[in-house]
């Protein structure tokens, strides 16, 4: 899913383990059998303060972040959902 517009050219992809999602109570049952993305904490911190030390490149990911991200609005994915049925 976000590999789809996230990248390390407008962000910062960390290594991470998959877990099965918690499932709370019987509202949850959506979840049975899905894995989540748990984020390495420690490269985590590491990220973080480094982006504390580099405001300028972390403006320059930001803009390209931004970039990616008004690719990607309803209008456009309905488009190509529209186009998937169609060759479908």
């Amino acid at each position: 899913g976000q590999t789809d517009y996230a990248n390390n050219e407008n962000g910062w992809l960390l290594p991470y383990t998959l877990v099965d999602a918690p499932i709370a109570d019987f509202s949850d049952i959506l979840y049975e059998g899905v894995k989540w993305a748990l984020p390495d904490e420690k490269e985590l911190r590491r990220l973080l303060r480094w982006a504390v030390g580099h405001p300028g490149e972390v403006k320059e990911k930001g803009n390209r972040a931004l970039q990616a991200a008004q690719g990607w609005t309803w209008a456009k994915s309905a488009e190509k959902l529209i186009k998937v049925i169609q060759e479908g």
